[in-house]
C-alpha cells in the first residue's frame, strides 16, 4: 500500500527514465480522499496514520455495493483486456487456461510487462478521448488543476519522497533495550539507540515488507532513524522468507525459534529453490529440445516417404560394376 500511494503522490519522470520511456505522466500531488473497498489492507492503522499525517480521507464504500466502484473496476477492465493479448496470458478463468503451463509459455519478464504497462498508460491511455470526460484524461487533469486552489493537490514535487515512503509502511510499537530494537524475531541497532536506552514509552518502528535488513525508528525529535542488522553479516531477507522460513520450522517441531534458526530456515530454503529452478531450466531445455527434435522429423517425414516410393534411377549393381582392385 505505501508503494502505491507514494507512486501516485510523487512525480514519475524518474520513473520514467529509468523504464526508457519518453512522455510525462502529469498527475501526482497529495489526494484529497481516497474511496476505498472494505478489504483488510484497507483498514490497516499504517495507512490510517498516514493518512492522518498529511490530511488525506478515507472514504470506504457500503459492504456489498460494488456498484460504487464501478469507475475502477471499469479501468481495470480495460487493461486487462489488453494484457490479456499479450503473448504468454494465461487467463483468469481456470475453465479457459485448460491444461496451459504457464512457465512454457511466458514471454514477458516483470521488468518488460512494467514497460509495457507504463506505455500503455502514458503513451495510449492519457492521450485518447475518454467517452465520459469528453477529452484526454491528461487534458482533463491539467483543466481541473489550473481551476483548483488547492496548492496541495499539486505540491508532489515539495515532498520528501524517502519519508512519504516511510510513512504509509506497516509498523510496530517497540521498547529500545540494550541489544537493540527487537522487530519479528530480528535484533536491530545503531548507535543513535543509545540515547533511548531505557526510555519507558514505546516507540513506533516501520518496516519494508521486501526488505527487512533496514527498519526505521521514529524518535521523539519527529525523525526517522535507519537501524541495520545488529549483525550486519546476516542477509536481507523479506517478510515473505521469513513467514515461510517460521511455517518450515514449525512443521520440523521447533515452537521456539530463535534469530540462528530464522535465518539458517531461509538459507536452506533459498538454496532449495536456487536447485528447483535450475532444474526447472533444465526440464524446459530439454522439452525444447524435444519440441525441435519432432518438428524436424515431422517435416522429414514427407520426404522420407516421397524418397521411399520412388524407384531407383539405375539398379543398384550398375553402380558398383566397375571397380579398381587393389593387391
Amino acid at each position: 500500500m505505501a508503494l502505491c500511494i507514494a507512486h501516485a503522490v510523487l512525480p514519475k519522470d524518474g520513473w520514467l527514465t529509468a523504464l526508457g520511456i519518453e512522455g510525462t505522466w502529469v498527475m501526482a500531488g497529495v489526494p484529497r480522499c481516497l474511496h476505498l473497498d472494505n478489504g483488510k489492507e484497507f483498514h490497516s492503522h499504517a495507512l490510517s496514520r498516514g493518512c492522518d499525517q498529511y490530511g488525506i480521507e478515507l472514504q470506504y464504500r457500503p459492504v456489498r455495493t460494488p456498484h460504487y466502484g464501478g469507475h475502477i473496476e471499469r479501468l481495470i477492465g480495460t487493461f486487462m483486456g489488453k494484457v490479456h493479448l499479450l503473448p504468454g496470458t494465461t487467463f483468469s478463468n481456470i475453465r479457459e487456461r485448460g491444461d496451459l503451463d504457464p512457465e512454457a509459455t511466458a514471454s514477458l519478464t516483470l521488468e518488460e510487462l512494467e514497460q509495457w504497462l507504463a506505455t500503455a498508460i502514458v503513451g495510449v491511455y492519457h492521450e485518447s478521448v475518454h467517452r465520459g470526460l469528453g477529452c484526454t484524461p491528461a487534458s482533463a487533469w491539467c483543466h481541473a488543476m489550473a481551476k483548483s486552489n488547492n496548492q496541495d493537490s499539486v505540491g508532489g514535487a515539495m515532498l520528501d519522497s524517502r519519508r512519504l515512503l516511510i510513512d504509509f509502511l506497516p509498523f510496530e510499537r517497540r521498547l529500545v533495550r540494550r541489544e537493540g530494537v527487537v522487530l519479528l524475531g530480528i535484533t536491530y541497532w545503531a548507535d543513535v539507540l543509545s540515547t533511548w536506552i531505557g526510555e519507558h514509552q514505546k516507540m513506533i518502528v516501520r518496516y519494508d515488507p521486501r526488505d527487512l535488513s533496514r527498519i526505521y525508528l521514529l524518535a521523539p525529535d519527529g525523525v526517522y532513524y535507519n537501524l541495520p542488522y545488529r549483525d550486519l553479516y546476516r542477509p536481507a531477507i523479506s517478510l515473505y522468507e521469513r513467514r515461510a522460513a517460521l511455517r518450515r520450522l514449525r512443521e520440523q517441531g521447533q515452537r521456539a525459534v530463535d534469530e540462528v534458526a530464522l535465518f539458517s530456515a531461509i538459507d536452506s530454503l533459498r538454496r532449495m529453490g536456487e536447485r528447483a529452478a535450475k532444474q526447472t531450466k533444465l526440464l524446459r531445455r530439454q522439452r525444447e529440445r524435444q519440441r525441435r527434435w519432432r518438428e524436424t522429423q515431422n517435416s522429414q517425414a514427407p520426404v522420407a516417404a516421397q524418397a521411399s516410393q520412388s524407384p531407383p534411377s539405375r539398379p543398384v549393381s550398375a553402380v558398383f560394376s566397375s571397380v579398381e582392385e587393389w593387391m
